[in-house]
C-alpha cells in the first residue's frame, strides 16, 4: 500500500458549506436577512446552502469572497469537497 493512502483523510460524514457559512456570519455579525440580499438570494434558497440542499454556485463564491475575504477558490473548494464526500459516502453505503 502507498504511503499517500495510508495518510489519506476520509471523514465518515459531509458538512455542507452552508457550516462555514454560517460560522462566517456569527463572526461578521451578519443577519440571514442581510447575507441573502448581499448574495440577492432569498432566505429560503440560503437555509437551502445550509443545509446542503443548493450548491455554492461560482456568483455566489465571488460574492462570499467579497463579503468574506477569503478567495473564490476556498468557497469553490468547500463546495466540491462536500459533494465529491457525500458522493463517497453513497457509494460505500450501497456496497
Amino acid at each position: 500500500m502507498r504511503a499517500e493512502k495510508l495518510n489519506e483523510y476520509k471523514p465518515d460524514y459531509a458538512i455542507p458549506p452552508g457550516y462555514t457559512i454560517s460560522e462566517c456570519m456569527k463572526y461578521e455579525e451578519i443577519t440571514k436577512r442581510e447575507l441573502a440580499n448581499q448574495l440577492n438570494i432569498t432566505r429560503q434558497t440560503l437555509d437551502e446552502v445550509f443545509m446542503g440542499e443548493a450548491p455554492i454556485t461560482p456568483e455566489m463564491s465571488k460574492k462570499l469572497s467579497t463579503i468574506f475575504g477569503a478567495s473564490e477558490a476556498f468557497w469553490n473548494n468547500l463546495q466540491r469537497n462536500y459533494e465529491e464526500t457525500k458522493e463517497r459516502l453513497e457509494r460505500e453505503n450501497t456496497r
